[in-house]
């Protein structure tokens, strides 16, 4: 899923107690339906989850493509990546898209609160500039944006540490 940790002042909010639950936001009015009962939920879009289904949608729409070679020893976050690396223009047509629904949903954020900085964790933030040069450039904002140092584990120590 999608979720996120709101620092303001040096302090986590947690609003009611459900703040940060940025996945269940809508970007997609009417779209995928979600287990929490909703429709068109950013981590229906936007997640490693939603993405690792794009991936493997695309590759069954296209056997013979790089990014279905990609994908036959099975599919995970960094197949996509892979495969664009590769050249192959049915993982760059998943990429533009998943970036596109990426965008959108940090817009709405920035939108909401305005933040001095956005980190990506887990592990899509091992791309690198590969993900965050995209989403700059789409968002075109004086927000800063990229991945945070502890990639993959910043969710476990945040848990941790609270």
């Amino acid at each position: 899923g999608i979720g996120a940790g709101i620092i303001i002042d040096k302090h986590i909010y947690s609003g009611t107690g459900a703040a940060g639950e940025v996945g269940h936001m809508i970007i997609n009015v009417g779209g995928e339906e979600c287990p929490c009962g909703s429709r068109g939920c950013f981590e229906r879009y936007a997640s490693v989850s939603a993405l690792i289904g794009q991936v493997a949608d695309a590759a069954k729409k296209n056997p013979d493509s790089t990014l279905a070679k990609c994908a036959e020893n099975g599919i995970d976050g960094k197949t996509l990546f892979d495969a664009l690396r590769l050249g192959c223009p049915v993982a760059e047509a998943v990429y533009e898209r998943y970036i596109d629904y990426l965008a959108t949903g940090l817009n709405n954020l920035i939108k909401l609160f305005a933040p001095q900085m956005i980190l990506i964790s887990g592990g899509l933030s091992n791309e690198g500039d590969t993900l965050i040069e995209p989403l700059v450039k789409r968002l075109g904002t004086d927000c800063v944006i990229k991945t945070a140092k502890l990639k993959n584990d910043a969710g476990i120590i945040g848990a941790a540490a609270l």
